[in-house]
């Protein structure tokens, strides 16, 4: 109770006082709860707050609680950029009989060949992870359609546009409703193929926008190898794309980034704020000056992003790292105004 308490639920919440209970529980207090408290901060760090805030964090806590516990674990592999790491060790997982079901993994190796560019054995994963999707449908067929899409685009393999052109008119058929209502990235994967439809089968950058969406970007983002690889890609597509912002962040170019951030926000008025390219680029922009640790300016924008743009397809992703950079930034929303009679009632 302490920790649901104290930790604020959410996306909204600082840290620190619920890891304070956790890591007690952790490293001080025998027995089950211990585990339980260790098994929390693995998915925690390894999936809550990768995919769900902005540049892996923490990973030296992740990395001593692994190296107790286990021998290795392929997802601090991936989160710390060193990919080809985490394949082998997804590759022997796959190998042990005791491993089911087996989805996550296929999963897994298509997000680290996609980080690769590897397109090939990409889609060999992406299919295995498609054919086995029972809950996510579409956003796996979706998935399948982009890797196959982008080694068209790379090869001009007529075959694979055929095939992702297949998959991309199936996915609005396979929508699953969760309690009535359609999640975000199935959401995303429907809008974005019902356009390559109308488009005449053109898609702009579309393992870009993936991967954002996923964060898994993020992942590689001290593995300049692999973004510029990701870059020049870009760079070959088209010449208005040929500085991707997101790229630039992670690659420390501020200055590039910023001005082309700026361009847009200036241009808000005729891209239309139904569209989530404004309020990303707000978002983008306050995440720069967290990293240059500009609180106010940063704290002045993610607010910005948050509160001054809705009804656009990404909303609930732009919330996700804005509240992130917040976190970052130790500001504390109204969400945490707690009394202090109300916290004992749960001690």
């Amino acid at each position: 109770m302490n920790l649901l308490y104290d930790w604020p639920t959410g996306i909204k919440g600082i840290e620190q006082i619920g890891w304070k209970n956790l890591n007690r529980v952790a490293n001080i207090l025998p027995g089950v709860g211990s585990h339980l408290s260790k098994l929390f901060h693995v998915l925690y760090l390894s999936y809550w707050s990768t995919h769900g805030g902005n540049c892996p964090q923490y990973m030296d806590k992740l990395k001593l609680i692994l190296d107790t516990e286990l021998n290795k674990y392929p997802n601090y592999e991936q989160v710390s950029g060193r990919v080809d790491s985490c394949i082998i060790i997804l590759k022997e997982l796959l190998n042990d009989e005791h491993i089911t079901p087996k989805r996550f993994l296929y999963f897994e190796l298509m997000v680290s060949y996609a980080l690769k560019c590897d397109w090939d054995l990409s889609i060999e994963f992406a299919e295995k992870f498609r054919t086995g999707s029972l809950y996510t449908p579409a956003i796996a067929t979706y998935f399948e359609g982009v890797v196959r899409y982008c080694k068209y685009i790379d090869t001009n393999d007529l075959y694979e546009k055929a095939k992702a052109s297949e998959l991309f008119k199936t996915v609005p058929e396979l929508r699953v409703r969760h309690l009535g209502k359609t999640i975000t990235p199935e959401k995303i994967a429907i809008v974005r193929s019902e356009q390559y439809i109308k488009c005449n089968e053109i898609l702009v950058l579309p393992q870009i926008e993936s991967l954002y969406s996923m964060n898994s970007l993020s992942f590689i983002h001290n593995n300049p190898i692999l973004l510029n690889k990701h870059l020049d890609r870009v760079n070959k597509q088209v010449d208005k794309y040929a500085n991707d912002i997101v790229l630039l962040r992670l690659l420390n170019d501020f200055q590039n980034a910023r001005q082309l951030l700026n361009f847009i926000i200036e241009n808000e008025s005729r891209i239309g704020c139904e569209f989530s390219l404004p309020a990303q680029a707000v978002c983008e922009l306050g995440l720069i000056e967290v990293q240059l640790k500009n609180t106010s300016e940063a704290t002045k924008l993610l607010n910005k992003a948050i509160n001054e743009y809705t009804g656009y397809l990404n909303e609930m992703i732009v919330h996700f790292k804005a509240y992130a950079g917040l976190r970052e930034l130790g500001i504390v929303s109204d969400k945490q105004e707690v009394k202090d009679e109300d916290k004992r009632m749960f001690s």
